[in-house]
């Protein structure tokens, strides 16, 4: 192992980010079990805080995509391969399983009082408009939200790409990504202003773009596994400290604590990392020395 390897890097992201992604999903579930009362956080105001906010796995997980499709495109920049490539792996699953519960919801309906216990709905133009995802766009239908938001953003990851990283070029990168950033809020703020009802419906994905742009951005530094800057993980740790006080005493509510779990996620991203790969370490090394003693 090579000495850039030793110190904390942005490579490590990569390097454990099927894991994250594991933790992300993790948070999730209990998050939603939470939220059904099937999970209780109990007397514990820690933990039951720590499972009502578990919903910040979305942003985990759109972080990691961006980062992760950047490095896969970066290899490969063939807009058509790409596209291909989100197809298979996204769409048609989403065709086959999603497709398949939308048959049961929108077509065919269980009704426990009708003797038959089935009965055939017929709502063709629901169904259509589900399982195209447009519902959600145009009435705020959570079923399949996150496929909704994620195919929007697969659509747009190669114009981010192109205008981010011209000619694979990272100088002024930085300032390309921030006027990104600054239109993507101000998109939000204007939509919330002028479209309350369609913005109400529809910030659940809304207000999840600039995490995963700032997963796009993050990508060169992982790929290079450029060095972690000690200075500014700790002024985020600050940060992530002042914030967390203002949220726990409900000053963020809204879309500002939706941004303010959006610095969270990428804090968390960067410590769970450290904490994984200093696991591994200790598990190869008592491998190792359970080997020599064999």
């Amino acid at each position: 192992m090579n000495h850039i390897e030793e110190k904390w890097n942005w490579g490590m992201l990569s390097k454990h980010r099927a894991a994250m992604m594991g933790v992300a999903i993790i948070t999730i579930i209990l998050y939603h079990g939470n939220k059904t009362k099937m999970i209780f956080g109990g007397p514990f105001g820690l933990l039951d805080w720590m499972l009502s906010n578990g919903n910040i796995g979305v942003e985990i997980f759109l972080f990691l995509s961006g980062f992760g499709l950047y490095v896969s495109f970066s290899r490969n920049q063939s807009v058509i391969n790409f596209y291909k490539k989100r197809l298979l792996r996204v769409v048609i699953p989403y065709l086959l399983l999603g497709g398949s519960f939308l048959v049961a919801e929108d077509l065919i309906r269980v009704h426990m009082k009708r003797k038959s216990g089935l009965y055939i709905v017929k709502d063709f133009t629901h169904f259509f408009s589900d399982l195209t995802l447009w519902s959600f766009w145009s009435d705020g239908s959570k079923k399949f939200w996150y496929i909704a938001l994620i195919i929007v953003l697969y659509l747009l990851f190669p114009v981010f790409y192109h205008t981010i990283f011209p000619k694979n070029q990272r100088k002024n990168s930085g300032i390309r990504w921030l006027c990104w950033l600054v239109v993507m809020i101000v998109a939000i703020i204007w939509i919330r202003s002028h479209h309350l009802s369609w913005y109400q419906s529809t910030e659940i994905a809304l207000t999840r773009f600039p995490i995963f742009l700032g997963g796009v951005f993050c990508g060169p530094k992982i790929v290079s596994k450029e060095p972690v800057n000690k200075k500014d993980g700790l002024v985020l740790a600050i940060l992530v400290a002042i914030g967390g006080y203002f949220v726990a005493t409900h000053h963020f509510s809204g879309i500002y604590r939706r941004y303010y779990f959006t610095v969270v996620s990428v804090f968390l991203c960067a410590l769970l990392s450290i904490l994984l790969d200093v696991i591994q370490k200790l598990f190869k090394k008592e491998a190792s020395g359970i080997m020599v003693e064999a």
